[in-house]
């Protein structure tokens, strides 16, 4: 049994009810345990805990077989294999868990599994939870010294260790609580919690982790990214990204944007994000730094943009898919090496034509109908007044 098997332990028994998402979030759970968990079964080429080896074996030939059943020609097929295969070789740790960073995002996408919560979790509410259910095992603190894991092997997982925090993201935390780990102690919580405190338990658990003294003021990260992504992962971004010097520092930056909700950006505020760094890619890749531009596109779709999709939707929802659509095509230029001159112009129309859809007066039947028709609601009540005044 490992680490992340013990997290979360239940102090009850609790039955499991029919979830429409569970197989297709085992096969995600699979990639992502794997990947964080391999160190302990093998080092240097070698098995170091049978248990935990066959027991990761056995996940990932589960996930290929769910996989297929759910996505007879999947894309990320060839993929899951070259895995599952790479683990069968023992390949070095650092190539196993790149490998299963890199699959776990495209593949809950393809299995249509949402990686981040629609709003901010509420943290009072899963310290609640915390303190009455997770810290009989894992202490009040995170460190794993509960007087009911004590009996434990290995003991519970010590979440308050930079080093144990840093290598993992709250959506695996989120499907590790909503499903639990077969064949060990932890129970999935889906018949007992709700996904909301689910979800804030899965973010208050690498709160847990020791901050850094004087830590600088946290970077505005997108509720996406922040849940989708691993401290570790965060801050190789920000040092790609120039708004960290190095690893160590972006790890800082990492945690303190945790512990504090980003600002949800207005949809004026998320267009002008998006051409600014449509025109800033453009430069990027004239300068011959293509990650980089895509990287940046990346953190406006996963912040920005995607979290006022739904109220841009609202204004004018075929403008809205239009620019998303334009946006995937600039990403896939800057990626397959192609020119992205005419991509960008394409973003920038897009989003200039939304930008005049959102605004008062603009055409469609969204937002710009509500000042009209409250001044003729108040109007009308005025005219009531007056006809029910006696006379």
């Amino acid at each position: 049994m490992s680490v992340v098997a013990v997290l979360l332990l239940a102090c009850a028994s609790v039955g499991g009810t029919a979830d429409p998402t569970a197989d297709a979030r085992r096969v995600v759970l699979a990639v992502q345990y794997v990947g964080t968990d391999y160190p302990l079964a093998v080092r240097d080429g070698t098995v170091i805990n049978a248990f935990e080896y066959d027991e990761q074996t056995a996940f990932l030939r589960d996930a290929v077989a769910l996989y297929a059943q759910r996505v007879p020609a999947g894309r990320h097929a060839a993929a899951l294999e070259a895995l599952r295969d790479a683990h069968a070789r023992r390949v070095p740790a650092p190539e196993l868990a790149a490998r299963a960073r890199a699959l776990a995002p495209p593949l809950a996408d393809e299995l249509t599994l949402p990686a981040a919560p629609a709003a901010w979790p509420p943290l009072d509410r899963a310290r609640a939870v915390f303190a009455t259910v997770c810290a009989n095992c894992h202490g009040a603190t995170g460190m794993g010294d509960g007087p009911l894991g004590k009996p434990l092997v290995p003991p519970p997982a010590t979440m308050a260790v930079p080093a144990w925090a840093d290598e993992r993201a709250p959506f695996q935390l989120y499907n590790t609580i909503t499903l639990g780990i077969r064949g060990t102690g932890m129970m999935g919580y889906a018949p007992q919690l709700d996904e909301q405190t689910r979800w804030a338990l899965a973010f208050l658990v690498l709160t847990l982790r020791t901050p850094a003294p004087d830590a600088p003021p946290a970077p505005a990260l997108p509720l996406a990214r922040l849940a989708s992504r691993t401290n570790r992962q965060l801050a190789e971004d920000l040092v790609t990204q120039r708004r960290a010097p190095d690893l160590a520092a972006g790890l800082v930056l990492a945690d303190a944007a945790r512990r504090a909700p980003p600002p949800r950006p207005t949809p004026e505020q998320a267009l002008h994000a998006v051409t600014t760094a449509a025109r800033e890619a453009a430069a990027l890749v004239a300068a011959g730094e293509r990650p980089r531009a895509d990287n940046l596109m990346d953190e406006v779709v996963a912040g920005s943009l995607r979290e006022v999709a739904q109220d841009l939707r609202l204004r004018d929802a075929a403008g809205t898919d239009a620019l998303l659509g334009a946006v995937r095509s600039l990403r896939g230029a800057i990626t397959d090496g192609s020119n992205v001159d005419a991509r960008v112009a394409d973003v920038l129309a897009r989003a200039e034509a939304l930008a005049v859809a959102n605004q008062p007066g603009g055409a469609g039947p969204g937002w710009g109908w509500l000042p009209t028709a409250l001044g003729a609601l108040l109007v009308l009540a005025g005219l009531v007044v007056l006809l029910r005044r006696p006379r």
